[in-house]
């Protein structure tokens, strides 16, 4: 079956979340690389492989003309959700679109590695799981794909709902979900960097890989070759499911568990 039938047929669609109000770098998403903003250059290698009729950009419930653009330019779909709850944010485009499953994409996440998400897809519908994510990829590349039965049941079971920016965490629950990680090995270099849209050198790295190759369409393996390696490997082992930040307890967890253990799941 042609591929795009097929996401078609199970209902997918890929949720790009994004948002105007980060605070650290100020609106990174309309930042310009090549006269192009980093959602487009996000959107723009997303539709290569999948198509722009399979593209929602999910943000927060502020209608912007840049979006506006953006859809009109296009001709991609804008929904404007719940600005804190994620959970009911793609929850409510789920409902809206029809969608069964979905890719969640980050809009700091320009280069996410579009290949690897089709992998990752065809394992997901293979396996009939609830949640795949990889270890394989460093920060900057990566996407996870949802089936929205297991997105509302974390939602209801959640103690924190507005904490589901860490959306991740939740799913990281071997006796609620089917779940499964897209395994590749990585070199040292690749634990010790990112490209992952945070803050203005986040920007200017990005900048200088584009400008570069003068091609925003560049593979994961030319990415790594111009980045540097943090002397600090930023990847944590132990992650708190509660702290000043954040909470992303499940009312069914053990009281006694305080902390997932990363390497129970990404190694």
């Amino acid at each position: 079956m042609n591929f795009k039938k097929m996401i078609n047929k199970k209902n997918f669609k890929i949720f790009v979340i994004c948002r105007l109000n980060s605070k650290r770098l100020k609106k990174k998403i309309t930042k310009k690389i090549l006269n192009f903003s980093i959602l487009e250059i996000l959107v723009l290698r997303l539709s290569k492989k999948f198509g722009t009729d399979n593209i929602i950009i999910c943000t927060g419930s502020k209608k912007h003309k840049f979006f506006t653009s953006i859809k009109k330019k296009y001709k991609i779909k804008i929904f404007y959700g719940d600005d804190k709850n994620i959970f009911k944010r793609l929850l409510d485009a789920s409902k809206k679109f029809n969608v069964k499953c979905f890719a969640r994409v980050t809009g700091d996440n320009p280069l996410t590695d579009v290949d690897i998400l089709h992998k990752m897809l065809l394992i997901f519908f293979k396996k009939k799981l609830d949640y795949i994510y990889t270890n394989g990829l460093f920060p900057g590349l990566r996407s996870e794909i949802i089936s929205v039965k297991s997105l509302l049941k974390c939602y209801n079971l959640s103690e924190d709902q507005n904490s589901s920016e860490y959306l991740t965490y939740y799913f990281l629950r071997k006796n609620l979900f089917k779940i499964f990680c897209y395994k590749k090995k990585r070199s040292g270099k690749e634990k010790k960097v990112s490209i992952t849209i945070d803050r203005k050198k986040d920007f200017f790295q990005l900048n200088n890989i584009i400008k570069n190759k003068k091609d925003f369409f560049i593979n994961s393996v030319e990415i790594l070759k111009r980045l540097k390696a943090s002397k600090i490997n930023r990847e944590k082992k132990l992650v708190p499911l509660k702290n000043l930040l954040y909470n992303v307890r499940l009312k069914t967890d053990d009281k006694k568990m305080k902390y997932l253990n990363l390497k129970n799941f990404f190694l």
